[in-house]
């Protein structure tokens, strides 16, 4: 009987995502330097879901371009005006919004107005936290004096776990703070790496198609300006 191979190393770069087999100065696709970082390739642990995604995705067919009907009225406004002029005039159902910048700038708390509003006028909203216990959400939102009915906060950084308490709730709107705390167990690299910030990313946004939420990922910039994370992910 062939035995099961084990995780082995490879070194993906932190600004295109390109993967080699050793250690380089210089990515050879993005011209990087310095950018390679050690992380283990593997197969799926046994306890994973499906590559295919952690929830049930709807089936889907080619449709006419007529066919379409137009909803540029369905964008929902956050309530905070020159955050919505940044959206294009509101938020889109179903659409990934990255919300990016240097670490205390007070990304998490304009999400939180913005959470608070969108809670207050559409329904259910799930606040998931990597960084913060709910006490600590909670008492930043008594600071800013919100108080509102319909939001829920979740202290959760297992991607699988996240998706569970999103099929329990069923909210219209998901925020996640941030994107670089949450990790898939069906990965064996640690959390923030290229591979785990790309495949949460990947599976938000599958989700967001698929139930026609909006889902705002916060993400931490590096000293350079850019956001920590495969390049792509920008």
């Amino acid at each position: 009987m062939a035995k099961l191979k084990g995780p082995r190393t490879v070194y993906v770069c932190s600004q295109c995502g390109a993967q080699q087999p050793r250690w380089l100065g210089k990515c050879p696709d993005c011209g990087e330097w310095n950018s390679f970082a050690e992380e283990k390739s593997g197969p799926a642990r046994a306890d994973s879901s499906p590559r295919g995604g952690l929830f049930r995705m709807r089936e889907t067919a080619p449709i006419s371009y007529q066919d379409i009907e137009s909803q540029d009225d369905s964008r929902q406004s956050s309530g905070i005006n020159e955050f919505d002029r940044v959206l294009g005039g509101g938020i889109v159902p179903g659409s990934l919004v990255l919300i990016g910048g240097d670490p205390g700038i007070g990304k998490s708390t304009l999400l939180l107005e913005v959470s608070d509003k969108l809670a207050t006028n559409y329904g259910t909203v799930l606040y998931v936290s990597g960084e913060e216990s709910e006490r600590q959400i909670k008492l930043r939102g008594e600071r800013l004096g919100i108080d509102p009915k319909g939001l829920y906060l979740l202290a959760e950084t297992c991607l699988e776990r996240i998706f569970e308490m999103i099929d329990r709730l069923d909210p219209k709107v998901i925020v996640v703070d941030s994107v670089q705390t949450v990790f898939s167990m069906k990965l064996e690299s640690a959390p923030g790496s290229v591979s785990q910030v790309r495949e949460v990313a990947g599976q938000f946004l599958m989700l967001a198609k698929n139930r026609t939420v909006p889902v705002f990922l916060i993400g931490h910039v590096t000293k350079e300006g850019a956001i920590a994370g495969p390049k792509a992910l920008e």
